[in-house]
């Protein structure tokens, strides 16, 4: 969906600051007074600590319970609609990323309204879990009063690289910084060191850090971030959470599909049609199913093989006997079996002879 908030280059009018966030707007939607209402009801977290807010939920310490009345702004940076939710990212443009998960009637409200570079408010978020190790910060909004489209962000913007004739970079970028992602920002860089013969033989390579600036008795004092703070929104790595209603689902809008329980009524009903379908089937197919699910047939089972193939392979090929034959041959035996012991005791009772 084409917008005018995705737009390569920043807009030339003069923009407006979000009080609370410190954002830019292009566009605003919400006056700010509506917001500092809302507000007087919740705390403030802002985005960039909200990884250091959630984690006293888990916290091994036994102190007071966090309060729910907590909110945040942020500025999304991609967007995944499904048919029962949506899968928002936000960001901050330095780096710091959470995901959102939008379901029940804020996602049918909603779901058509937020693109990219909409500058949301999320005010008493349920909190969802991961267990992955170092997840993103994930919450969940279901109803339509736990979200606020502030307006459009001024600097969030797309790279301008192309990565076909046709299809543009999908990276969102800080336009403060430039245009360029730092994916394609180290690759022209790249390309030009090749061409200097006074740089291409060092080992000098390129990183690309958001300063960072502290207050200190001496002035304003410049540090680097972490690599992983930049200005590009990018992030390769996606986590699965927990949505209640919903089960795992990842980051990137992909719904793992749980396997469903049956009921005892259900199982029994199957099994039923299973056995009057295998009724009367004698094929090694039919043994094996029968043999899988505990299901007895009460017909005379019969040889699946031919008689041929059967003394082939050295096996019998006796039918099954009757009642009847099964107790004369049973008399038989006894008879046979008694008839040996009587031998056996008569050889023993007999007097042995030693010729000397």
């Amino acid at each position: 969906m084409a917008d005018d908030s995705c737009s390569s280059i920043p807009n030339t009018s003069e923009p407006e600051i979000e009080i609370l966030s410190k954002f830019r707007l292009k566009q605003r939607r919400v006056d700010q007074t509506d917001i500092e209402k809302k507000l007087l009801l919740y705390s403030y977290v802002p985005i960039e600590k909200l990884a250091e807010h959630v984690a006293q939920w888990r916290s091994i310490y036994v102190t007071k319970k966090p309060s729910d009345q907590w909110a945040t702004v942020g500025i999304v940076d991609r967007c995944i609609v499904r048919k029962q939710y949506m899968v928002v990212r936000l960001t901050d443009m330095r780096g710091m990323h959470a995901h959102l998960f939008m379901t029940g009637k804020a996602f049918d409200a909603l779901h058509d309204k937020i693109n990219k570079a909409t500058i949301l408010g999320i005010f008493e978020p349920c909190i969802v879990w991961s267990s992955e190790m170092r997840a993103d910060v994930a919450i969940q909004a279901s109803r339509t009063d736990q979200l606020l489209l502030i307006g459009t962000s001024y600097d969030l913007v797309q790279c301008i690289q192309y990565v076909t004739q046709e299809k543009q970079c999908e990276n969102m970028v800080d336009g403060r910084s430039g245009n360029y992602c730092d994916r394609h920002l180290e690759r022209l860089c790249k390309r030009s060191k090749n061409t200097r013969m006074e740089l291409a033989s060092g080992d000098s390579a390129l990183e690309i850090r958001w300063a960072r600036v502290s207050k200190t008795p001496q002035g304003d004092v410049y540090e680097s971030t972490s690599r992983m703070q930049s200005n590009t929104t990018t992030r390769k790595k996606e986590f699965t959470y927990t949505i209640k209603g919903l089960g795992s689902i990842t980051s990137d809008g992909v719904h793992l599909q749980t396997r469903n329980t049956t009921s005892k009524e259900d199982k029994a009903t199957k099994k039923k049609e299973l056995t009057e379908f295998l009724r009367g089937r004698t094929d090694p197919g039919a043994e094996m199913l029968r043999l899988v699910n505990g299901i007895q047939d009460d017909r005379p089972k019969s040889p699946a093989l031919s008689k041929d193939a059967m003394m082939k392979m050295g096996l019998s090929t006796r039918q099954v006997l009757t009642k009847e034959e099964a107790a004369a041959k049973k008399r038989s035996i006894d008879a046979l079996l008694k008839t040996t012991a009587n031998k056996e005791e008569e050889t023993q009772k007999k007097q042995r002879y030693v010729y000397l």
